[in-house]
């Protein structure tokens, strides 16, 4: 399995280590991610973390629950941070979670009120994957329609997002590696 974007990693690592966890209330301490940024990057340079949150953050895997006050970077003044990713296997954790991320489920791309037009591109295959465990839930057809028209129009996001899928369906007893067994189960029949 090759996933190279480092929201990709991040967003895998997260589901591994906490998307099993009983009683998770989906939320990453600030400590959490740095943490993650040590292990991603191997470095404990401030540069190579703050871009680890603003990389997170602008992609939409995180998203920030407030500032805390004082000096520092600015993953260390957010204390908080939802994780933004489907709690269960149900149609309606994974709605919420292409809402929350601000993705149309038609255009196939992130509705954006700060630019002109209203939308913009999708911009990481954590995108492409929310919608794929969209496709599964509306049936076989609808499945395939738009993994066709995310192959057209974000082909090298689409193949990492296969690629997360097939490492988020080993991780036993996440309800989100059900929702991947089910995405490489359509693409394969």
């Amino acid at each position: 399995v090759y996933v190279k974007s480092p929201e990709a990693l991040a967003y895998i690592v997260v589901r591994r280590l906490f998307g099993r966890l009983k009683g998770w209330d989906w939320s990453l301490n600030s400590q959490d991610l740095i943490t993650l940024g040590y292990g991603l990057y191997g470095t404990r340079e401030r540069k190579q973390l703050s871009r680890l949150y603003e990389l997170l953050e602008r992609n939409r895997i995180v998203k920030p629950l407030g500032e805390g006050e004082g000096k520092g970077a600015k993953v260390a003044k957010a204390k908080k941070f939802m994780f933004l990713s489907p709690k269960d296997a149900t149609i309606s954790s994974v709605r919420k979670v292409l809402s929350l991320r601000s993705i149309d489920v038609i255009e196939l791309k992130v509705v954006s009120s700060k630019i002109r037009g209203g939308v913009k591109p999708l911009t990481s295959s954590i995108d492409v994957l929310h919608l794929l465990e969209y496709g599964v839930h509306r049936g076989s057809d609808y499945f395939k329609e738009v993994y066709g028209r995310l192959m057209l129009k974000y082909p090298s996001l689409t193949e990492e997002a296969i690629n997360v899928a097939k490492a988020l369906s080993s991780i036993e007893g996440d309800p989100e590696g059900s929702l991947c067994k089910s995405i490489l189960k359509n693409l394969m029949g």
